[in-house]
């Protein structure tokens, strides 16, 4: 059932992986937590169906081979039922509204278009066909972390409730958004938010001057972590040390990342660890709240 709603939305990716699942929970209990709403979206891959060469099992969970076009769809259309129905459960529990809907085309492209009418993106790491590799990203994941307009929630293992947030900051414009982010939840919610700097090599003050930003900024916080060495090392650490619920932090295009195509902070992170983490790509800041809620305030 499509229930409509003037909450700030989050679209949600879906294509019954795991991955997928874990970011679907995540962003149901973070929407439970703000009064959002969500967006729950299956796309009838273009190429899967047009193509009878292209590899399908995956998707299919080892159902028979089908022996044309109009098969094909009908058994994505049947997965992508499953897949939603899965979410209209889960969203019951938590009490939350959801949007549900079916689209025939390109994966990126679709989630893509319609996350301009959201606040934020969740995805999974990887789709049914890398199920299980732990240490690899789908391409269509990195497709959507590169071209998101909007924040991106990457899915992964979280307790009912956001109550520590890790805050990687870099004083970088990315890491600026992350920040801006974090000052708005705690307005809504009793967070407990921790930022870190990794110094790798920076020159004298900069660490001062970014504990001094964060200070202005209106973030309440207990500790600021400071840590030397390589960012993804260090940000892997402090999280398997810290055990936050969830990691803030900015993304590909932030100063000191190595190329795309060798590798990033981003994609190290996320291939070691199986937290949630947020990523702060897209619009520059946090969208208009709606009222605090009597029982998270």
């Amino acid at each position: 059932m499509v229930q409509e709603s003037k909450r700030p939305v989050i679209l949600l990716g879906v294509d019954g992986s795991t991955a997928a699942r874990d970011a679907a929970l995540t962003s149901l209990n973070l929407a439970r937590a703000l009064d959002w709403s969500a967006h729950a979206l299956y796309v009838v891959e273009e190429s899967l169906v047009m193509d009878p060469y292209a590899n399908i099992h995956p998707e299919l969970a080892g159902t028979a081979e089908p022996h044309s076009r109009e098969e094909r769809l009908a058994w994505l259309q049947e997965q992508g039922e499953r897949a939603l129905a899965w979410v209209v459960e889960q969203a019951a529990m938590c009490g939350i509204l959801v949007k549900t809907e079916i689209i025939f085309g390109g994966m990126p492209d679709i989630l893509l278009k319609e996350v301009e009418k959201a606040a934020v993106l969740a995805a999974g790491r990887r789709g049914n066909g890398h199920a299980g590799r732990s240490e690899h990203l789908g391409h269509h994941f990195r497709t959507l972390a590169r071209r998101s307009s909007r924040p991106l929630l990457v899915g992964g293992k979280m307790t009912d409730s956001l109550q520590h947030l890790l805050l990687a900051y870099d004083g970088e414009e990315d890491t600026e958004r992350a920040l801006a982010w974090a000052v708005a939840w705690q307005q809504v919610l009793p967070l407990e938010v921790t930022p870190l700097v990794v110094d790798d090599h920076a020159p004298a003050g900069w660490v001062a001057g970014l504990k001094t930003r964060v200070s202005r900024s209106g973030l309440d916080f207990q500790r600021f972590l400071v840590e030397q060495g390589d960012p993804a090392e260090r940000i892997i650490e402090v999280l398997r040390k810290e055990r936050p619920d969830a990691l803030l932090m900015g993304s590909y295009d932030h100063i000191g990342l190595v190329e795309w195509f060798t590798g990033s902070t981003l994609d190290h992170v996320l291939r070691h660890t199986s937290l949630p983490v947020f990523v702060s790509c897209g619009r520059p800041l946090p969208p208009p709240w709606p009222e605090t809620r009597s029982d998270v305030a």
